[in-house]
């Protein structure tokens, strides 16, 4: 889209930041807040696993007030809860192209010990998958 005419308010992104244009519209949509971080956006930065299911949760316009956790490491209060909620559920889940069986998969997914990881750097092949799967989902 036309990022001409919004504005963005965080700190630390400037008009010769190459990404500007797009954390402007991504403000704009309310994927990204300046109250998430006190004004900051943390460009630079690593995102966490529950970072990312908040950006993509809001992305795709997904919120609930009534959630159940199943992960031993997410607490029912924590910022992230509902969005890794939604994003696990079954509602939320994809016949994944490209895969012989007809299992459907959620947007995303924890680990074999029941856990989430969601403080935990996220790898590319994590937020790649995460993200097309959403992208099947809802496209």
């Amino acid at each position: 889209g036309d990022a001409s005419g919004l504005s963005e308010d965080f700190t630390d992104v400037t008009s010769a930041d190459w990404f500007e244009d797009w954390i402007k519209v991504a403000q704009d949509e309310d994927v990204a807040r300046t109250r998430d971080f006190g004004g900051y956006l943390f460009p630079n930065a690593s995102c966490t696993r529950g970072q990312l299911a908040v950006y993509i949760a809001r992305a795709l316009g997904l919120t609930t007030y009534s959630y159940t956790i199943d992960f031993t490491d997410v607490d029912h209060d924590d910022y992230y809860a509902y969005a890794i909620s939604l994003l696990s559920d079954e509602d939320n889940a994809v016949d994944v192209p490209y895969d012989d069986d007809d299992d459907l998969i959620p947007v995303i997914e924890g680990y074999s010990d029941n856990t989430f990881r969601p403080d935990n750097s996220i790898s590319r092949d994590e937020a790649l998958t995460m993200v097309y799967r959403a992208y099947l989902i809802y496209k």
